[in-house]
């Protein structure tokens, strides 16, 4: 990936690229509903995302529908408000606690539909929501986690795999078992699941990540055995990569899970 030392700012204050703009009561059944959680982080990623988009003809319909102001107290409800019009939502930033939200509110009601929760993250500092049918996969931990963050994930039925299982023998044997339980599927991606070496654009430091072409491998065998109907892009921290890799490997991650569409349909 190039180095862009000066870019933030030049087309981020515009729409997610290929995107209209729109408000919920806009939404059809299908759509892609793009908004920012983070200020900062969206606007890093709608502007990266414009060097990304050469697969817009095979896209949903994009409706970018701004940043989400107080995104703690309002996200459950309009989650609940884009689920019920059908549509996707696409989260732009945001930290553990929104993605424990979202979690809860896309699969944790006692209504929501069998799915797959897959969290990418060194951490484990997501929760598993107490009701709904679900199965949970955290890919990519690193180092010693906390003893009540794995109890707790591991006694809602989350699997983990690390990430040096994941750089040397992959995800493919787990992802293909659990896409044959439920294929509809939620993706949370901290963005410092990847290698600080690689990306540092994320809220925290991790040495011993994924690669940035591990980390896209493994969103390519997701996109291709479940259907995503969320995607949250988490912890992300442009102003600490001035290279601005960490919002390019987000953008990049978007794209693909734009276009999944036209992938499986392909394969």
């Amino acid at each position: 990936m190039v180095a862009r030392l000066i870019h933030r700012h030049a087309v981020a204050d515009r729409l997610y690229p290929c995107s209209t703009a729109g408000q919920v009561a806009d939404l059809e059944i299908g759509d892609i509903a793009i908004f920012g959680a983070d200020a900062l982080a969206a606007l890093a990623i709608r502007d990266a995302a414009s060097a990304h988009s050469s697969r817009a003809e095979a896209s949903r319909r994009r409706v970018d529908l701004g940043n989400l102001g107080e995104a703690t107290d309002r996200l459950p409800a309009v989650l609940h408000d884009i689920e019920a019009r059908g549509a996707r939502p696409f989260m732009l930033g945001g930290d553990p606690a929104l993605g424990t939200a979202l979690i809860g509110a896309l699969a944790g009601r006692p209504d929501s539909v069998p799915q797959t929760i897959i969290m990418l993250s060194p951490r484990l500092d997501m929760r598993l929501p107490q009701a709904g049918t679900f199965q949970a996969v955290a890919i990519g931990t690193q180092r010693l986690l906390g003893q009540s963050s794995y109890g707790a994930w591991r006694e809602a039925g989350g699997t983990v795999v690390s990430a040096a299982t994941c750089e040397v023998d992959g995800a493919d044997a787990v992802l293909a078992l659990f896409a044959a339980q439920a294929q509809t599927a939620l993706l949370l991606v901290d963005l410092a699941v990847i290698d600080t070496g690689y990306a540092a654009g994320a809220s925290s430091r991790n040495i011993g990540g994924l690669s940035p072409m591990a980390a896209l491998d493994l969103v390519d065998g997701i996109i291709l055995r479940f259907d995503v109907h969320a995607l949250a892009l988490l912890n992300l921290a442009p102003e600490r990569d001035p290279r601005g890799h960490s919002e390019q490997i987000a953008a990049m991650i978007a794209e693909r899970v734009a276009s999944q569409g036209h992938t499986r349909q392909a394969e």
